[in-house]
């Protein structure tokens, strides 16, 4: 992750933190594994994160007993190799070891936009790419498209 990323990532967790919420970074370090079916050759190698989302309060009050405390921390493993990156999340302490999510990302903007198929940016099989749902995401737009609401709330 360039050094900008990470300050930002660093900086909102910071922020959020208080109240038994925040993030944990149990693990960070680099990583160069050899080519297998997670990883091909071109994104073997990048940064590995471990971290440990804090619910805390920010749970309602009636899901408290349920799940409260460590229960619900979120449990997650990150391999970043830039502009892919990788991850699995986990509920160990609510679902241990019988429930995760993947989530595998590539980043693709300018010049970078040429050098990938993006219709199969993941080499999909046909049967997956029937499957697959695209969602586009404008972060311009969707950070500021209720800016004057917000201003008028403050």
């Amino acid at each position: 992750m360039e050094i900008g990323g990470m300050y930002t990532m660093v900086q909102a967790m910071y922020e959020e933190a208080g109240g038994g919420t925040g993030t944990e970074i149990v693990d960070n370090r680099p990583f160069n594994y050899p080519e297998s079916e997670l990883f091909s050759s071109q994104y073997r190698s990048g940064q590995y994160f471990y971290k440990i989302h804090k619910a805390g309060n920010r749970l309602p009050w009636w899901l408290k007993p349920f799940i409260g405390g460590a229960r619900a921390d979120l449990h997650e493993e990150t391999w970043n190799s830039s502009p892919y990156s990788f991850s699995i999340l986990t509920l160990p302490n609510l679902f241990p070891g019988k429930m995760y999510g993947e989530v595998k990302d590539m980043t693709v903007a300018g010049d970078d936009v040429e050098k990938f198929d993006t219709d199969n940016i993941f080499n999909l099989t046909e049967d997956d790419l029937k499957r697959r749902e695209i969602v586009n995401i404008d972060l311009a737009y969707d950070m500021y498209e209720n800016y004057d609401e917000m201003i008028q709330l403050s």
